[in-house]
C-alpha cells in the first residue's frame, strides 16, 4: 500500500511538472512578437532606370533576416549617374512619429552584372528582428557624383 501511494505521488509530481513546463513554453511563445514580413518592406530604389528590384520573401535564419529579391540589370550603373559598380542599401524604420530612423547599411557589387539575378540584403544579425512599424529598404548608387 505504501509504494501505491508513493507511485502515486511520484506521477502527480511528475504531472504537475510538465504542465508547469507547457505553461512557461506557451507563454514564451505567446510573448514573441512577430517577424518581419515581406509586406512590412517597402523598396525606394534611386537607380530603376538601371536596375529594377523585385521582393521576393524575408528569409529568418537564427540571428540573421534577409530580404531576398531579383534583380534585373537594364543597364550599368554609370548610367544612373554612379560613380562605381557599388551600390548602397540602408534600411530605416519609420516609427508612427513618421521619422525614419536607419537601421542598417550595406553594399551591392553589380560589377559584370546582366540579365536576372538573385541578390541578398542583409537586414539584421546578432539578435532577431521582430518591427512592427513598417520598413523601407533604400537603394542608391555607393557614391554620388
Amino acid at each position: 500500500m505504501a509504494t501505491h501511494h508513493w507511485a502515486l505521488g511520484l506521477l502527480q509530481q511528475t504531472i504537475g511538472t510538465v504542465v508547469a513546463a507547457a505553461g512557461l513554453a506557451a507563454t514564451a511563445v505567446a510573448a514573441e512578437p512577430a517577424k518581419i514580413t515581406l509586406d512590412q518592406i517597402r523598396v525606394e530604389n534611386a537607380v530603376s532606370r538601371c536596375m529594377t528590384l523585385e521582393a521576393k520573401q524575408v528569409q529568418h535564419s537564427g540571428s540573421v533576416v534577409k530580404l531576398l529579391a531579383d534583380a534585373r540589370f537594364i543597364s550599368s550603373t554609370g548610367e544612373c549617374g554612379c560613380k562605381s559598380a557599388l551600390l548602397r542599401y540602408r534600411l530605416y524604420a519609420q516609427p508612427a512619429s513618421g521619422r525614419r530612423v536607419e537601421a542598417r547599411s550595406g553594399t551591392l557589387n553589380t560589377l559584370g552584372s546582366t540579365g536576372v539575378k538573385a541578390v541578398e540584403f542583409v537586414l539584421g544579425t546578432n539578435a532577431p528582428i521582430r518591427q512592427q512599424s513598417p520598413l523601407i529598404l533604400s537603394v542608391g548608387c555607393a557614391a554620388s557624383p
